[in-house]
């Protein structure tokens, strides 16, 4: 099934494309993926110390996590 498309995809797709990415685009792109990944990272940082506060009796110790907005949290219920 799947040669079937991929000889379908590859007949309907025209020869030559006429495509261009000026500077501002590719930095744009560029950005995006930056961001992207440094996202993923806090998010699965915040999830691993979530996770590991569930499951253990004492605190955790968020340094390890390189988790800033789990340090962030801490702080802010310190200050009362």
């Amino acid at each position: 099934m799947s040669r079937i498309t991929l000889a379908i995809v590859i007949g309907i797709s025209p020869g030559v494309a006429f495509a261009y990415f000026d500077p501002g685009t590719g930095s744009l792109l560029i950005q995006a993926a930056i961001g992207g990944l440094a996202a993923i990272t806090v998010f699965w940082g915040n999830l691993k110390v979530y996770a590991r506060s569930l499951f253990s009796k004492g605190k955790v110790d968020s340094s390890d996590s390189g988790s800033q907005l789990a340090d962030l949290a801490d702080d802010s219920t310190n200050d009362e």
